[in-house]
């Protein structure tokens, strides 16, 4: 990357090593500022501009899982969800609700999808 490049409207996060959500959980996600796109999961290697960006490719990730609210971990893990769905991160597929009489206790299945954009090799593109 050479040093007159600009990437100060660029949101970088790294995702930490513990978050099992993401098949890639060492990766870095860069969202495009100003741009309502999912992040991308590729750092671009020069500025990004709309060309690039109409021929980005997009890819999803499913994730499923069947919460016990009567589980702190679970709990936990479900507003982590719940708040990235909220910001945008991730959509909701399906969601059901269900209410152990014999256990009294609420489970629910959830399934989800994050997207991601994978810029194309800036080879490829006339610029």
């Amino acid at each position: 990357m050479s040093q007159d490049q600009d990437f100060s409207s660029w949101l970088v996060v790294i995702t930490p090593s513990t978050d099992f959500l993401s098949y890639h959980p060492d990766r870095q996600l860069f969202w495009y500022g100003g741009v309502n796109k999912p992040p991308f999961i590729n750092q671009p290697d020069q500025p990004v501009n709309e060309q690039m960006l109409s021929a980005s490719i997009r890819r999803s990730e499913s994730h499923c899982k069947l919460f016990d609210m009567s589980e702190e971990s679970d709990r936990v893990l479900f507003q982590i969800i719940k708040n990235r769905v909220l910001q945008g991160w991730y959509r909701v597929a399906k969601e059901e609700s269900h209410w152990d009489t014999e256990n009294k206790k609420m489970l629910i299945w959830l399934e989800w999808v994050q997207d991601y954009l994978l810029l194309p090799i800036a080879e490829s593109i006339q610029i």
